[in-house]
């Protein structure tokens, strides 16, 4: 839970033994994260879209990708970052709101 919360995807659930043996099978996740600590993992910053993971990974199975992607819409944005974007987004609508008179 605390990964949805602040972002990152957990060390825990990369390295677990069904993903690492029937999905992963060898492939070197530092090619898209990078340890920020013991717990979890970031998306390189270099990978600014999912679509930027097929390109640096390459020709790889697309079992690999479709779970990396996974990661990526499940733990790319945390609640935290949602949080703030819905906040941004009510006080521009309060904003248009109050111009229109409906305060």
């Amino acid at each position: 839970m605390c990964a949805i919360l602040h972002g990152g995807i957990p060390v825990r659930e990369v390295e677990a033994e069904y993903i690492q043996e029937e999905i992963l099978d060898g492939f070197d996740v530092g090619a898209v994260f990078v340890k920020r600590n013991k717990d979890y993992y970031d998306f390189r910053k270099n990978i600014k879209t999912k679509e930027a993971i097929r390109e640096i990974v390459g020709d790889v199975d697309s079992k690999v990708i479709s779970q990396l992607e996974r990661w990526w819409d499940k733990y790319k944005v945390s609640l935290h970052q949602l949080d703030g974007q819905v906040a941004d987004a009510e006080a521009v609508m309060k904003g248009y709101l109050g111009e229109l008179g409906y305060e």
